[in-house]
């Protein structure tokens, strides 16, 4: 009883640790899976002239290089008309209000009144279009806490880095220092099960920010030529929330489609052209269709030639990871709740591999141990079968004497004997 109350006890105690060095744990994760995603260029960069460590700076460089050309591009416009999202989103519930009146199906008339309360209930100004409101105390409070925040972000990011770097340059030392505790034969299963994860792993992390930048892009040539507003900062939210499977895309669309309703006038490329305005109604069904296609395009074109080698799973499986990881870590969790079950995938199909292969060979130890049975069986069991006419011999025995034979004493020449061996 004791022992059973000291192993209770080890596991709460290792599931509360467990969870107050969560956000540790996950900011280590993400790093392996960085320096995952990055290895193949470092293994490249090593077959030249430069070691682990320069190749691993080399990639860092690129990496810094690119961030820091699209902060310069697309930065000051995000910002700026995040701004103006946040300005203009009181007046936009507003005219959603007004639009939800126009509707003429009283049901959905009715759902979309709803709707527009809900958002009046975050902005208490939208409905009488006032924007300008006196800055209080919790405002300055929350403008802090916002910096804290962001500070920790960078923080973070940085330490991200640091980690993927010492995991790319003391991955293999890692590995061989934790395989030489085990036996050879299992040392040589987990070092294999290892790399199969690592492959996974770093083939959907590489895919899922090819996907990222292919469909941020797509939708932002998207949205200028219909006409939305904030195209660039809208483009940039759904290329952000396709990291989440499944329903990211879908996430990232909703606000495109809420300013294509509520914008006044036109912006982009048809306000280039001169056009006419044509409408949030109708602007928000071109959003919707533009979203249905390129979602059919991901889903038939992008995602089979991208994903090819990285982890698959059911889709009733991606949906049960994300609920879990969400529930356990929130946005993270989410994030990392694909990569996670696609390596418990691959730890489960190796032990069920593992019990199949064991399956076999005892099958097949059991069938020889039959078959030796079975030969000593017919060996022991076998008889002479003496033909008619012929002389049996004491020592023939054990013997099968037919009908019209004779038993003697001892040989006697001729008659030949013949004799005919059975087996049971």
């Amino acid at each position: 009883m004791i022992r059973i109350c000291l192993v209770v006890l080890a596991v709460a105690l290792f599931a509360y640790l467990t969870y107050r060095i969560l956000p540790i744990l996950l900011l280590l994760l993400i790093g392996v899976m960085l320096a995952t995603a990055i290895e193949p260029v470092v293994t490249k960069l090593r077959r030249g002239p430069f070691s682990r460590s320069q190749g691993v700076l080399i990639v860092y460089s690129g990496i810094f290089a690119v961030l820091v050309l699209i902060g310069y591009i697309i930065i000051p416009v995000f910002v700026n008309q995040l701004g103006e999202v946040v300005n203009n989103l009181p007046n936009s519930v507003h005219g959603l209000e007004a639009w939800a009146k126009s509707i003429q199906a009283p049901v959905l008339r009715d759902q979309a009144l709803n709707a527009t309360t809900a958002l009046n209930s975050f902005f208490p100004n939208a409905g009488s279009g006032s924007t300008t409101t006196p800055v209080t105390q919790a405002q300055v409070a929350d403008a802090g806490a916002a910096a804290l925040s962001l500070a920790e972000g960078a923080l973070s990011v940085i330490l991200l880095f640091v980690i993927a770097f010492y995991w790319m340059t003391e991955r293999t030392l890692i590995k061989r220092s934790l395989v030489s505790l085990l036996p050879t034969d299992r040392g040589n299963r987990i070092r294999r099960v290892w790399d199969e994860i690592e492959v996974k792993v770093g083939g959907w992390v590489r895919g899922q920010l090819t996907l990222m930048g292919i469909v941020g892009l797509i939708s932002a040539v998207g949205y200028f030529a219909i006409g939305v507003r904030y195209w660039p900062a809208l483009a940039l939210f759904i290329a952000i929330a396709e990291a989440i499977p499944l329903v990211g895309p879908y996430i990232g669309t909703v606000p495109a489609i809420l300013v294509a309703l509520t914008q006044p006038g036109n912006d982009g490329m048809p306000t280039l052209l001169n056009l006419g305005d044509m409408g949030g109604v109708t602007r928000a069904i071109l959003v919707i269709i533009f979203a249905v296609l390129l979602q059919t395009v991901e889903g038939n074109v992008l995602v089979p030639r991208i994903m090819r080698n990285s982890v698959g799973i059911s889709a009733l499986t991606v949906i049960a990871s994300l609920l879990i990881g969400s529930a356990l870590a929130g946005l993270p969790g989410a994030l990392l709740a694909v990569p996670t079950a696609g390596a418990i995938q691959v730890i489960l199909g190796d032990l069920r591999a593992t019990a199949e292969a064991h399956a076999i060979e005892e099958k097949r130890q059991a069938e020889l141990v039959a078959a030796e049975v079975e030969k000593a069986a017919e060996q022991e069991s076998a008889v002479h079968l003496i033909l008619p006419g012929a002389e049996a011999t004491p020592t023939d025995a054990p013997h099968l004497i037919l009908p019209g034979t004779f038993a003697a004493a001892a040989p006697a020449g001729p008659p030949v004997a013949a004799a005919v061996s059975l087996g049971a």
